[in-house]
């Protein structure tokens, strides 16, 4: 199993399921032409050219006054710079296995390594539904408002956490 790459034209995404059609879908018909129009990222890991997993990041921002104190203390009241991490999924053959975990960490990883050539406040993820807010809980991101389904993580935290 190789470490998680840009996805490219050659790889297989024709059977890829990981039982969320809109996952699914985004990644077979929408990754590779938001890719070539530099509108995302999306990195996948393959067995052999077949993708079983991937996960799609994307610079935003958010304005200072939608944002939880935690994220925008100490700021200017001006947009915050974030990384929205878009994607993440696991097909159901490989689930189990630890790929969710592998692709979590690769993509903070590319966080902080962004953070150090431009300014980046945190990394936010609207979870699909309870289990996915489990999973990033469980990684240290918290409800942004509390309840709510979108969470984040800052910076500062994952540089200390390094």
């Amino acid at each position: 199993m190789k470490e998680p790459c840009p996805l490219e034209e050659g790889h297989d995404t024709s059977s890829f399921d990981c039982g969320v059609e809109a996952l699914d879908t985004y990644l077979k018909r929408y990754a590779r032409q938001t890719q070539k129009r530099d509108g995302a990222r999306t990195y996948v890991v393959l067995d052999a050219n077949r993708v079983v997993a991937y996960y799609t990041i994307v610079f935003g921002g958010i304005d200072w006054k939608d944002a939880p104190e935690h994220v925008r203390k100490g700021l200017g009241k001006y947009p915050i710079p974030i990384i929205l991490l878009g994607r993440l999924a696991v097909d159901k053959g490989w689930s189990g296995k630890g790929l969710g975990n592998s692709l979590i960490l690769d993509a903070l990883q590319r966080a902080l390594a962004a953070s150090e050539i431009a300014g980046l406040r945190a990394v936010v993820v609207d979870a699909k539904d309870d289990a996915a807010k489990r999973f990033y809980e469980k990684r240290g991101f918290r409800s942004w408002p509390v309840g709510s389904n979108r969470l984040f993580i800052t910076i500062p935290e994952l540089k200390r956490d390094a």
